[in-house]
């Protein structure tokens, strides 16, 4: 107590001077606009994607019936000149806004939580917001008329394969995600095995580009199904049947690989392939090129406009259709009513007229078209037999050969007749394809009767079996070759002619003395419109092919429907090659007068089948 008495005093504690503080300052509440509050209510996934569909249904409606009455349609087009375009453009902006958040939703939701279950599906989205957000402004911009519609069909179907490509990958990251112990299995299975059945289904339906779509398609999911391994966590199950279903894909595709294989091979080399007719509308018989020098419509600015014409089969029975080479594009001139049966049109006169042998009445006639105005006259309703191929028109004398009777007798005919009128040959064996020689003195034929080929000599009046000198000294015949049509060289050098044997057709050269007489070309199926081209070195044909493989249940190139294919085939070196792809079915060869185009009839997609014919031209080198 003493020691705490004596103790000095604790100086008491500074307490430092009040500091004045500003006023607090009052709380600025800023007033969110009511229409942006509206909008952020509104602006939900459900209302986006309503405004998606509703643009997209717009779009498609519009373009089958116009939305845009016809008073303001003029004005109209010059701000939207694609319409469609731009609402489908809005739709897809519409959907990618819905899947970006989407897309934020699981970023955000990965970066919480590493084990996310859906993180796999995040790349995935991330592209199809792209390819949405692209789509969207390519439609915008063609609908203001910035960029002009994509109508290649190589970038149509580019777009395609991309899409399938996606797919494919979303398919196979799903399984991966999904049944990890198992997905090897899964992606060689129903990825890999899957489309190979697919593919050899659109194979031998000639389904050709669709076939090798999808066995890409195949191949790349085999691929990676055979490449999923184990891992320490997770072992890969049911790797017996993986490797037994990468097997049969592997197999199916061989059969459609090995189909497919011949592509390049044995083909002329084109400098161009185009449309000469989109859609006729209809089935595609014969078709005629009009001569070079055509002037048909004494107009020097249309007088050398290239003409096709072409027989075609609608409901409504066979016409004659003509179609006229514009800058860019063929356009239909006419369409005349040709009876009920399959006819053969032919350019005569320098162009300015088409015969044909058309069906009227259970008759087949012989009718004369103005080729400039399709006006028909008929020169004789019954009685003629069909023309075949050959060359039934000359220049050279003006005349056409035709040939009428029964099976009482054949006539031999002219039109314009000459002073006598009468038929140039009488025969009581049929008269098939009655060709001018180049010189317009002779007449080549074949005789329906005893398969030979004869050539009528105008000015002694006699008809002839072609042989050589040595054949007529050994008294020998063509025995068992029955010959159905004769075709003169252009040049008169030689003549070609079809014979059939048993089951094979040929193709035979003979020079025009009778000598030399060699095959070259054999077939076991049937050879039909052939023609010599203008060079007189090269023949064409059309080959229809028969069954052959596998117990005769497929035709070639596995195909189960039938197939028909363009030969060029080099009368010098007898060698031969197709116009286009084999495996393409296309017919009904025309060549043109200056040897350079050929038009024929194949489907109107070529590559992916569409079942409309149409009418394509291939430039030659």
């Amino acid at each position: 107590m003493a020691e705490s008495a004596n103790q000095a005093p604790t100086p008491a504690a500074v307490i430092p001077p009040p500091v004045e503080s500003a006023p607090a300052q009052p709380k600025v509440t800023r007033r969110e606009s009511k229409f942006m509050k509206a909008m952020s209510k509104l602006m939900t996934t459900t209302a986006w994607m309503g405004f998606a569909v509703g643009f997209i249904l717009l779009g498609i409606f519009n373009h089958y019936h116009e939305l845009v009455p016809a008073a303001a349609k003029a004005p109209f087009a010059l701000l939207l000149p694609h319409l469609s375009y731009f609402l489908v453009g809005l739709g897809l902006g519409c959907i990618a806004k819905i899947r970006n958040g989407v897309q934020d939703d699981y970023s955000a939701e990965y970066k919480k939580n590493r084990q996310f279950s859906h993180a796999w599906k995040i790349p995935l989205i991330v592209v199809e917001v792209l390819i949405y957000v692209v789509l969207g402004i390519y439609g915008v911009l063609v609908g203001v008329g910035k960029v002009e519609a994509v109508q290649n069909i190589s970038a149509l179907l580019s777009l395609f394969i991309l899409f399938l490509l996606y797919l494919l990958w979303y398919a196979i990251a799903f399984i991966m995600n999904r049944s990890p112990a198992r997905a090897g299995f899964l992606v060689a299975g129903y990825l890999g095995l899957a489309p190979a059945f697919i593919s050899i289904c659109f194979w031998v339906s000639q389904f050709i580009f669709l076939s090798l779509v999808f066995a890409v398609l195949a191949l790349i999911a085999t691929i990676v199904g055979l490449t999923i391994s184990s891992t320490p966590g997770q072992e890969q199950r049911l790797n017996g049947m993986r490797i037994l279903c990468a097997a049969g894909t592997l197999g199916l595709l061989l059969i459609v690989g090995l189909n497919a294989s011949s592509y390049g091979n044995s083909r002329a080399v084109l400098a161009g392939l185009g449309l000469a007719s989109k859609n006729p509308m209809g089935n595609i018989g014969v078709i005629a090129y009009s001569p070079e020098d055509l002037k048909v419509l004494n107009n020097p600015q249309t007088a050398n406009r290239q003409k096709l014409a072409f027989s075609i089969h609608t409901q409504e029975g066979w016409f004659l259709q003509v179609i006229e080479a514009r800058e860019k594009e063929f356009i239909t001139s006419y369409k005349v009513p040709a009876g009920e049966g399959p006819f053969r049109p032919v350019f005569a006169e320098g162009g300015k007229s088409i015969i044909l042998d058309p069906v009227k009445g259970g008759e087949r006639g012989l009718w004369k078209v103005d080729a400039a105005t399709g006006r028909v006259e008929v020169l004789r309703r019954g009685g003629v037999r069909d023309f075949g191929d050959g060359t039934p028109w000359s220049e050279t004398t003006k005349q056409f050969l035709y040939v009428t009777g029964d099976d009482s007798g054949y006539q031999l005919n002219v039109y314009p007749a000459g002073k006598s009128k009468k038929a140039l040959l009488t025969s009581a064996s049929p008269i098939l394809s009655p060709s001018w020689t180049m010189s317009g003195d002779l007449i080549s034929y074949a005789d329906g009767t005893h398969g030979v080929f004869r050539v009528l000599n105008l000015k002694t009046g006699k008809s002839e079996a072609l042989l050589s000198d040595q054949e007529k000294a050994e008294n020998q015949k063509m025995e068992g070759i029955a010959v159905k049509e004769v075709i003169p060289a252009p040049d008169g050098f030689r003549y070609l002619y079809l014979a059939e044997e048993g089951k094979e057709s040929s193709l035979w050269l003979v020079l025009a003395d009778g000598t030399k007489r060699e095959k070259i070309y054999e077939s076991r199926g049937e050879l039909s419109n052939i023609a010599w081209n203008p060079d007189a070195q090269k023949v064409l044909f059309e080959e229809k092919r028969s069954r052959s493989v596998f117990l005769n249940l497929f035709y070639p190139y596995g195909f189960l429907t039938e197939s028909r294919r363009i030969r060029i085939l080099d009368a010098n070196l007898n060698t031969a090659e197709d116009l286009i792809f084999p495996q393409i079915s296309h017919r009904a060869p025309a060549v043109s007068p200056d040897g350079v185009k050929v038009a024929f009839v194949a489907d109107q997609g070529l590559w992916l089948r569409r079942g409309s014919p149409a009418i394509w031209v291939a430039h030659l080198r």
